[in-house]
């Protein structure tokens, strides 16, 4: 039988291209934005898809180190990175080898790792410490400035409750206008750092006292000095007498008689104060003058007239003697 020989052509490709690669983080791990690189995780697992059975070298650009690992089947592969340790800044990149003749670098992915922040500070922007340590302010629409991690975001709480966030910027530095008038009173705020990442500080406590009424000052003779009807400022003592008053709490008190400062005296933390006037006053009749200054720097008074009147009529005085003799001669 002849033989018979055919031939044919088989047509067939070969390729030495990647055409594809992808990388992200472990949506559990991804503790910021998900899908934007950012997590407070230092050990994270990727995931992602290239050609079949692709060999994968991930390479840490920072430190150098390289780990290999596989694609399965379907190209689906796992990084697991629980055998380093990455904190700060950290760029990855991939390296795949289909063959000895096909290898292609990735850029894998530029990934953030933020640590646990430290608290931030927070004041108003305008106050006074009174010596009981409170925080006052006259000013019912006040502002807050602080420092914290710079680019995280301050979250601004009241009664427990966001009350609004406010950005850090690059300089670590924030501030915050209230756009509502606060009433007379005090208050308690709370403020809490968040980073990208999702790492929050610890909470930072604030509170402060808003005022904004000036108190008037009062005064009054002390009562041992006070002879005529109490409250008319009429006495017959012409020496030593004391002034007792009220006015703001922590209050530079200033003592006028006659428009000339005598002395000065501090409120308590109660707004009680107390004045000796040292000097002899002959019997006439005295404008006293009482200054408050508050610890915000504003100003009240408020004037009396003191009449001192130690003299004795003659006429009364005659009837005096005249009643004493008359009783002596019984």
């Amino acid at each position: 039988m002849p033989a018979y020989s055919a031939t044919a052509n088989l047509p067939f490709t070969i390729d030495t291209r990647i055409s594809y690669f992808s990388a992200e983080i472990e949506t559990t791990d991804d503790s910021g934005i998900v899908g934007d690189n950012v997590t407070n995780n230092t050990r994270p697992t990727f995931t992602g898809k290239t050609e079949p059975n692709a060999i994968i070298s991930v390479i840490n650009s920072e430190t150098g180190e390289e780990v290999v690992f596989k694609a399965n089947d379907q190209g689906e592969w796992t990084f697991n990175s629980l055998q380093t340790q990455w904190k700060g800044l950290t760029i990855l990149r991939s390296l795949l080898k289909m063959s000895l003749a096909t290898k292609r670098i990735f850029p894998l992915v530029t990934l953030l790792i933020l640590l646990p922040l430290y608290p931030p500070t927070v004041s108003l922007e305008d106050y006074v410490v009174l010596p009981n340590g409170i925080i006052l302010s006259g000013n019912d629409l006040p502002a807050l400035v602080g420092t914290a991690e710079p680019k995280s975001t301050i979250l601004l709480m009241r009664d427990g409750k966001l009350y609004d966030s406010i950005e850090v910027d690059s300089n670590g530095t924030w501030n915050y206008q209230f756009s509502n008038k606060f009433l007379q009173g005090a208050y308690d705020i709370e403020i809490i750092s968040q980073d990208a990442a999702g790492n929050k500080s610890s909470t930072v406590k604030y509170s402060f006292t808003i005022q904004t009424e000036v108190v008037p000052p009062k005064a009054e003779l002390d009562a041992s000095d006070d002879s005529g009807a109490k409250g008319d400022w009429i006495t017959n003592k012409h020496n030593a007498l004391t002034l007792l008053g009220t006015a703001d709490r922590f209050a530079t008190v200033n003592i006028l008689i006659d428009g000339k400062t005598i002395g000065v005296t501090t409120a308590d933390a109660d707004g009680n104060w107390n004045f000796d006037i040292s000097r002899n006053l002959s019997d006439n009749v005295y404008k006293i003058t009482v200054e408050s200054i508050d610890p915000l720097g504003r100003t009240s008074s408020v004037d009396y007239q003191l009449t001192i009147d130690s003299f004795t009529p003659i006429l009364l005085l005659c009837c005096m003697i005249a009643l004493i003799l008359a009783l002596k001669a019984i």
